[in-house]
């Protein structure tokens, strides 16, 4: 993982009469103890950052006002009121040049229109979170939830019933519909949390899976998406001691770290369900695929939603609205 911009974070208060269309909404995780909340928790324990979901502003319509968010159901427009039911306070970033924004919003209508589905709550970024991070160890912990989430994307990729679509994570949609507008509009980084295309290994001796599954390739039997019913697992007891131990500091004895085919072979099994909801068709060749997924020319496939508040430096901060700001 690369550092983010040493910045402070939005603190003006606004309301809804500040916002304009084309702003993005970048919102913290659901606190413990909601639908869903490990996924975003987990993100943001990788990323070290702050928020774990991105949205566009679309302004009004039908005499309402929108939101463009791609959430499980897929990419859609949402009622604002809607939206800041389960988002109840986010941080508002806006283009510093342009003034009119219509070719981002009508990137906006071209997505929803194709009616694109969704990752499910940003597995997708999760799973590219989790290999491309650098761990000093990998403990039992970190590969029970590797293993978990690893069932959970492979029987997404199982059931998966949209030939043809192109699934965007929430960040990924916000970032593509400023490229699409055209170059005046897309958005800049100083830099990107996930070093994709860079596997080397770091100065602290810290190495991530992918590295190590590419090191390793020869220990995997084979490449599949065969799902392993898992049963009913404590999606949030595994991630509280996956983020345990992400913030442990002392290097794991042997006795407890996770042998490397083990690694290798849950990694390969993230990494095929990606390409594949990514590519449409399964991995044949790990190597090249492991690049081809991994290739800078989609930029916008890892941008993560702390990129855009943090490492975008054409978005100007707008302010921090929330539930107690009023109309």
């Amino acid at each position: 993982m690369m550092s983010m911009q040493n910045r402070n974070l939005p603190t003006k208060k606004i309301t809804v009469d500040d916002l304009k269309p084309g702003d993005v909404f970048l919102c913290p995780p659901a606190p413990w103890g909601k639908e869903g909340a490990w996924i975003g928790q987990a993100i943001v324990a990788l990323t070290k950052g702050y928020v774990s979901h991105a949205a566009i502003y679309y302004g009004d319509k039908d005499g309402e006002r929108y939101v463009a968010d791609a959430d499980v159901p897929g990419i859609t427009f949402k009622k604002l009121d809607v939206f800041r039911e389960d988002e109840p306070e986010f941080y508002v970033r806006r283009h510093e040049k342009p003034d009119d924004l219509t070719p981002v919003l009508h990137a906006v209508d071209k997505y929803v229109n194709e009616s694109n589905p969704y990752p499910f709550v940003n597995l997708g970024l999760l799973g590219l979170l989790i290999v491309c991070n650098r761990y000093t160890h990998i403990d039992k912990h970190i590969y029970r939830f590797m293993v978990m989430l690893a069932n959970i994307l492979m029987k997404w990729a199982q059931d998966w019933k949209h030939p043809g679509k192109h699934p965007m994570t929430c960040s990924q949609f916000a970032a593509q519909c400023y490229t699409d507008a055209g170059e005046q509009y897309d958005m800049a980084f100083s830099e990107l949390i996930i070093r994709y295309g860079s596997f080397e290994m770091a100065k602290n001796d810290a190495e991530s899976p992918l590295s190590l599954l590419l090191k390793n390739i020869h220990l995997v039997n084979e490449v599949n998406l065969a799902y392993k019913d898992a049963g009913t697992e404590n999606e949030t007891e595994i991630t509280r001691e996956f983020i345990s131990s992400l913030e442990t500091v002392q290097r794991n004895t042997k006795e407890e770290m996770v042998p490397v085919e083990q690694i290798a072979s849950v990694t390969m099994s993230i990494v095929s369900s990606l390409y594949f909801l990514k590519e449409g068709k399964a991995i044949e060749d790990p190597v090249a695929g492991i690049h081809k997924l991994l290739s800078s020319t989609n930029r916008n496939f890892f941008v993560a939603p702390d990129d855009i508040l943090l490492n975008c430096t054409n978005l100007i901060d707008v302010g921090i609205l929330n539930k107690d700001n009023k109309e």
